[in-house]
């Protein structure tokens, strides 16, 4: 309130009581209250959740768990929201001034605390998700300090409770913060998961062999919620894509009108300031943005490393294929990021990001289906894709490790193979008749299902729908896997009808066959072969 205030009236009196309750707070006596605060509520509410009668150290080192907690316990659910969310600003405030060394002065506060943020952002004990998604910024802090001050990172290795939950925490939060509450808080999700991605990062760098092991684990679980994350990561990589193609487009718009005399001249006063704050804006949004895509595309790239397989599911390989593609063909062909002359200063390194592009088509190169699905991308996959990205690399001078690039080039060949197949097989099946067409992507249906709307699409169509969004796409209401209905007669007709066209390639090559033998001239010697 102090600080709104002062913007308005730049009010002296007023900045010097805003600077006075800055200041309080930093006293040796308050730090000292308040850090025994922030250990006490966590102490608390970790014992609502769990309850003990155990000394705080035998507790928080040997005791505490949450594995087997079905539902909220009543204890905790009764305490007030402002309960958790005072600590959390406390906690917060002192981060920002590391200067009062608050973590030294209470040796249970890093422990109570931290076992708090992982449980907490773990299971859904509250009820208000924007305050679940505000805990990230926790790992945020713990993780992003340079010097290690903090002395939460040595808490995160030397704990056994925090090796064990820290990735299946991030997973989780990762998951639920695509609902973080009202429509005005949409982006926040965005800046929660940049802490997130963060800490899984630097979990794998600094302790790599264990928690790469744990991760494995998790991800040869079966665990529902591996696949969404794996879903919303990719999501939220083309969403960034497209939120900085869209800005850099506008941005050139203004440059260009600013840059011509003519125009500039027509510009009133006030029009003027009102195109530079534009440009100013969307210079800041395109510089956050990337920021939030590096981030985005790091963790795709050591993902790819360590467990490619996450991205080859049958709901995700597609959207993976896709925006791989894309990217690839926005950092070679004529587009907004190379277009834009000044793009490295909003922290975009073209060249680092198509060696690691091709990387991450090696790391993946050997999955079975990935060159097929490449090829179905009809938005960005051409023929001359994989050959225009050599070409590129070759004249740019740009170094690639020689085992990546050998990887690419020969995934590159088996696209364009794989390219050729399906075109003949899209032509095969071009006159299918309109009910065999799932009614969202217009493709022939392996597999119709019914919704309740009554429209029948693809199961493969729809559980890629499902997984962004649970909802019809046809009357916008809730919609589960189990609500969906095979249409089984529907499907035996398009299998007749696939099998009636393969007949009939058949019997024209055979056709051919015999032809070619009785007319000599049109058999293909092996020299021109």
């Amino acid at each position: 309130a102090l600080k709104r205030t002062y913007y308005k009236t730049k009010n002296e009196d007023i900045v010097y009581v805003l600077y006075s309750f800055n200041i309080h707070p930093l006293s040796i006596q308050t730090t000292e209250l308040m850090v025994d605060f922030m250990t006490f509520t966590a102490a608390v509410l970790l014992n609502k959740i769990r309850p003990s009668k155990s000394p705080l150290s035998t507790y928080l080192n040997k005791e505490y768990h949450f594995q087997g907690l079905k539902e909220t316990p009543i204890e905790f659910a009764r305490l007030p929201e402002h309960v958790l969310s005072n600590c959390h600003c406390a906690f917060e405030y002192y981060f920002d001034h590391p200067e009062t060394n608050f973590f030294s002065l209470n040796p249970f506060c890093i422990n109570a605390m931290t076992k708090l943020y992982v449980t907490l952002l773990s299971l859904p004990l509250l009820s208000n998700m924007h305050l679940r998604g505000q805990l990230t910024s926790f790992f945020g802090f713990a993780v992003l300090e340079k010097d290690e001050r903090s002395g939460i990172l040595s808490s995160f290795y030397g704990d056994p409770f925090l090796k064990e939950n820290i990735l299946k925490c991030v997973v989780l939060a990762f998951v639920f913060v695509e609902k973080t509450g009202a429509h005005n808080q949409f982006y926040d999700k965005f800046n929660f998961r940049y802490y997130l991605l963060v800490t899984m990062l630097h979990m794998w760098k600094k302790e790599s062999s264990m928690m790469k092991k744990i991760w494995l684990s998790q991800c040869t679980s079966k665990d529902e919620s591996i696949e969404l994350f794996t879903n919303f990561l990719l999501n939220d990589f083309i969403h960034f894509h497209g939120e900085i193609t869209a800005r850099l487009e506008k941005i050139k718009e203004v440059e260009e009108e600013l840059g011509q005399n003519e125009r500039h001249r027509r510009l009133s006063p006030e029009e003027l300031a009102e195109k530079e704050k534009q440009l100013d804006m969307d210079e800041r949004v395109v510089k956050s943005n990337i920021q939030l895509l590096n981030m985005s595309f790091a963790a795709i790239a050591e993902l790819t490393v360590i467990t490619p397989g996450m991205f080859m599911t049958p709901d995700l390989i597609g959207k993976f294929s896709a925006s791989l593609n894309y990217y690839l063909l926005n950092m070679i062909q004529v587009g907004e990021f190379v277009k834009c002359k000044n793009i490295a200063s909003y922290g975009l390194n073209k060249q680092d990001v198509l060696v690691k592009l091709i990387q991450i088509y090696a790391n993946t190169s050997e999955e079975v289906g990935f060159a097929v699905t490449l090829s179905k991308d009809s938005r960005s996959y051409t023929p001359e894709l994989f050959q225009k990205v050599i070409t590129f690399v070759r004249n740019n001078g740009i170094y690639v490790d020689p085992d990546s690039y050998s990887k690419f080039k020969k995934l590159g060949e088996l696209a364009f193979i794989s390219f050729l197949e399906l075109k003949g097989e899209d032509e095969l099946y071009e006159d299918a008749p309109e009910e065999f067409k799932d009614a969202l992507m217009n493709t022939l249906m392996n597999e119709p299902m019914v919704l309740p709307s009554k429209n029948v699409v693809d199961m493969a169509v729809i559980k890629k729908a499902l997984m962004d969004n649970p909802i019809d796409p046809f009357n916008r209401q809730p919609l589960k896997l189990e609500m969906l209905v095979p249409n089984l007669e529907l499907k035996a007709k398009i299998e007749d009808y696939k099998r009636k066209k393969q007949m009939e390639k058949l019997a024209q090559a055979g056709k051919a066959g015999k032809e070619e033998k009785k007319d000599p001239s049109k058999q293909i010697s092996h020299n021109q072969c």
